[in-house]
């Protein structure tokens, strides 16, 4: 009864937030082993001028706007079937080419990874007159999992690619 249904929701909340590839492992409470990909995909996407807007909202309307940014965001990675890795604030790191989702693959990657990345300018530009500035890199990349207290591991992705995809978002301009 209520334990399969519980087990049912947590299965269903691993596969949107990690992946079918992975999902399986957390829904059962089991750390994922690190994933190696010899070649994916890695964008940084970063709002700009996130502190300085905040700094003119109220808590309760900055909130409000980053939602409707991470709304957003998060629509446009589902409709161009990117992996979302982790946010920090107002920066996303996103992966394609890991076959973690219908949609995926490793053979379209970079060209979808910049269509998201057109697609996502265009949108908050349009919706929120809020500019984006984005770094990617395509490379070998290692995602690894993080036991928290939480029901759900956190998610890091590390490598030359990694790093790479958020020098160019820093020194970026915003826009594409």
């Amino acid at each position: 009864g209520r334990k399969v249904a519980a087990q049912k929701v947590r299965a269903s909340i691993a596969r949107s937030l990690y992946g079918h590839n992975v999902a399986h492992a957390v829904a059962r409470g089991v750390l994922p082993p690190p994933e190696e990909y010899r070649q994916a995909t890695v964008l940084f996407l970063d709002v700009v001028d996130f502190a300085r807007s905040c700094m003119e909202l109220s808590c309760s309307q900055a909130a409000e706007w980053m939602t409707r940014i991470h709304r957003s965001i998060d629509e446009r990675l589902r409709k161009h079937c990117v992996r979302k890795i982790e946010t920090r604030g107002d920066c996303y790191i996103v992966m394609s080419g890991c076959n973690a989702m219908e949609g995926d693959t490793s053979s379209s990657q970079v060209t979808r990874m910049l269509l998201l990345a057109e697609d996502v300018a265009r949108v908050l530009y349009e919706g929120e007159r809020t500019k984006v500035r984005f770094g990617v890199a395509t490379g070998p990349v290692t995602v690894s999992y993080i036991a928290t207290h939480r029901f759900a591991p956190t998610m890091i992705a590390c490598g030359d690619t990694v790093n790479t995809a958020a020098r160019m978002e820093q020194s970026g301009r915003p826009g594409l």
